[in-house]
């Protein structure tokens, strides 16, 4: 998790004065045996016929559920969830057997009890992961549809190009690329592609999908039609609870933080697009997201002090 500032929350108007829109509202491993193909859930076309991945992950069966979801009466899309676990680290015992424990205590029950479960969620790993502590992992996560574990190979460029990658490539990688052919495409709506960011020590509320969603359709339907083809929607907190190990204090100490230059945190950042070809919510830096002037940013935070994401 990356270091944030704490401090007075400015005006939102200095971002508006500079021309940025924002609102504030409350090599893998082996390949994969073919999965049978599904109907979809929401008009496809035609299901896919051939659920092969030719890259891979763990071997799912949740392969054979389409990624695809409605939203509203206009749009369809697809949301990819994406974790890091230990890449150029698992060698390391002592952080993996800790970066285990806050996984399985914070991570993993956050996404269990979201309320929306219209995404996949991608963890990925590497080689320098032992095969006990990727067994671990994978068994924390077999019992969810929605969840791959994806094994990288290569050198730590590799892993990069997999998560920063568009949204279609990483459903390739786990297993659902029957679901982004031409072929499997949702007819008759306008396609999302929607990435979202979170470490795998870090957790989310448990409603933060449904109003993720429901915040990007209020957008769509306030702009009559949506943001430009060519437009990126960004979506963040600036606002978290933060929790610290301790001596002493067996379950640790928690505190409140919000950035004092209101910068995107990275647990829940989010990019929405139209197109299929752009790049994961990882290929920017979240200190950079609400510098540039050629998107619109969407504040998350609702309530009080003590909302937002759980960073650890």
């Amino acid at each position: 998790m990356a270091n944030s500032s704490h401090g007075p929350r400015p005006q939102l108007d200095a971002d508006a004065a500079a021309g940025q829109h924002v609102e504030s509202t409350s090599g893998v491993s082996n390949a994969t045996p073919a999965f049978a193909a599904t109907a979809s859930t929401i008009e496809t076309g035609r299901p896919p016929t051939d659920a092969r991945s030719d890259l891979l992950a763990t071997p799912h069966r949740q392969a054979a559920i389409s990624p695809w979801h409605t939203l509203g009466t206009k749009h369809a899309f697809v949301h990819v969830l994406c974790s890091r676990f230990c890449i150029g680290q698992g060698h390391q015992a002592a952080l993996t057997a800790s970066r285990l424990a806050l996984f399985k205590s914070i991570c993993l029950p956050s996404i269990r009890a979201q309320t929306d479960v219209n995404f996949v969620w991608i963890i990925y790993i590497d080689s320098t992961l032992s095969a006990a502590d990727r067994a671990v992992l994978e068994q924390a996560v077999d019992d969810m549809r929605n969840v791959a574990v994806v094994a990288l190979t290569g050198k730590a460029h590799g892993a990069v190009k997999a998560y920063e990658a568009p949204c279609t490539r990483q459903l390739e990688l786990a297993g659902w690329g029957a679901w982004v052919r031409v072929g499997a495409l949702p007819t008759g709506r306008r396609k999302m592609y929607l990435t979202t960011r979170l470490d795998a020590d870090d957790g989310l509320e448990v409603h933060f999908f449904a109003r993720l969603h429901a915040r990007i359709l209020r957008a769509l339907e306030k702009r009559a039609g949506g943001p430009r083809e060519r437009s990126k929607l960004y979506l963040c907190h600036v606002r978290a609870v933060t929790w610290f190990p301790t001596q002493g204090w067996g379950a640790g100490m928690i505190s409140t933080e919000e950035n004092a230059f209101r910068e995107c945190l990275t647990p829940g950042l989010t990019l929405a697009s139209f197109s299929s070809k752009a790049h994961s919510v990882h290929a920017i830096a979240h200190t950079e997201v609400r510098r540039r002037r050629d998107r619109t940013v969407l504040l998350l935070d609702e309530g009080g002090q003590w909302t937002g994401p759980l960073r650890a």
